[in-house]
């Protein structure tokens, strides 16, 4: 299966045009526009640190570079869809139909002497819902995070973990 996405640039034209917030209505017609054909449908999609982080119905996530549409990591922690992602700097966690969220951390040139501009995920640890699975038989919807914890959403339950260190 392959599946085309559309990134637009809309924020570049803003910038240039020099308008004030209130006249941004006037260019909003105006934008980059690139198109990636991704070897997969995804089931859901963020961006962060100039990267496309992409969960798929698989259950693997895949790290996609915008630039040129090329893969650059691919991971299969979760055994069922990725129902959701959340990503900042720092960190990536998805969630997933098998009551699981997984923690990435973002690796930096200087950690691994890698000699690449852009960086690399490393996945780092499991979360389980098994609580969760006993209430509900869909498995977690959604996932957000902040430095001392995690909030995983399944149906109308919510299991937070609190972590001792920053993750």
């Amino acid at each position: 299966n392959q599946s085309d996405l559309e990134l637009w640039n809309v924020m570049k034209h803003i910038k240039e045009s020099k308008l004030h917030t209130s006249e941004v209505y006037r260019v909003t017609h105006m934008y980059d526009s690139t198109v990636i054909t991704l070897d997969c449908v995804p089931s859901t999609i963020t961006y962060t640190n100039g990267l496309l982080i992409v969960g798929e119905d698989s259950g693997g996530v895949k790290v996609i570079d915008p630039s040129n549409g090329k893969c650059l990591q691919q991971f299969s922690d979760h055994k069922a869809r990725v129902t959701d992602i959340y990503a900042d700097n720092h960190r990536v966690l998805s969630c997933s139909k098998d009551f699981s969220i997984r923690v990435y951390r973002w690796i930096r040139d200087d950690e691994k002497k890698l000699n690449q501009s852009l960086p690399l995920l490393e996945s780092r640890y499991q979360l389980l819902g098994g609580s969760v699975a006993m209430k509900t038989h869909d498995g977690f919807n959604h996932v957000l995070c902040d430095t001392g914890s995690c909030v995983g959403v399944a149906a109308n339950l919510i299991k937070l973990y609190n972590f001792r260190h920053q993750i």
